[in-house]
C-alpha cells in the first residue's frame, strides 16, 4: 500500500524521534519513505507549503 501511495505521488515521512525510538534507521525504511527531524518540525515545514493540519 505504502508502495502505491508513493507511485500515486503521495509523500511520506516517518517522524525521527518515533524512529529513533524505535530502533529504525534510514536502511530500514521502504523506498521512497522519507525521514524528518520530528513530526512537529514536518509539520511546521508542510504548514509553510500551505498545508493545514485536521484535528480530527
Amino acid at each position: 500500500m505504502i508502495a502505491a501511495l508513493i507511485d500515486a505521488g503521495v509523500s511520506i515521512t516517518l517522524c525521527g524521534q518515533t524512529a529513533t525510538h524505535r530502533d529504525i534507521g534510514p536502511d530500514d525504511l521502504l523506498p521512497g519513505v522519507q525521514l524528518g527531524l520530528s513530526a512537529m518540525t514536518a509539520h511546521a515545514l508542510l504548514q509553510q507549503q500551505g498545508y493545514t493540519l485536521n484535528p480530527w
